[in-house]
C-alpha cells in the first residue's frame, strides 16, 4: 500500500495505523529438578500457567518453580 504525501502528521498517525498490534504476553514456568532447569512450552493465558506453577509447585517444591513471562 502506497500513502500520499501529505503533513507530517497526518503521514505519521497512518503510518501507525497500519503497523501490526502488539503481541500478547507469553508465560513458560520454568523449574528446577536436580539442579538442572526444566520449562514448559509459551503459554497464552494465566490462568493454565498459574495451574501449572501449582502442580510443579507441588510435586517438585515451592521454591524450585516460577512463571516467566516475555
Amino acid at each position: 500500500m502506497q500513502l500520499k504525501k501529505c503533513k507530517t502528521k497526518q503521514y505519521d498517525n497512518t503510518r501507525h495505523a497500519l503497523q501490526a498490534p502488539i503481541s500478547q504476553t507469553k508465560l513458560k514456568v520454568m523449574w528446577l529438578v536436580n539442579g538442572k532447569e526444566k520449562q514448559s512450552p509459551w503459554l497464552y493465558k494465566r490462568e493454565h500457567a498459574q495451574r501449572l506453577l501449582s502442580l510443579i509447585q507441588t510435586k517438585y517444591g515451592e521454591k524450585n518453580a516460577i512463571i516467566f513471562r516475555d
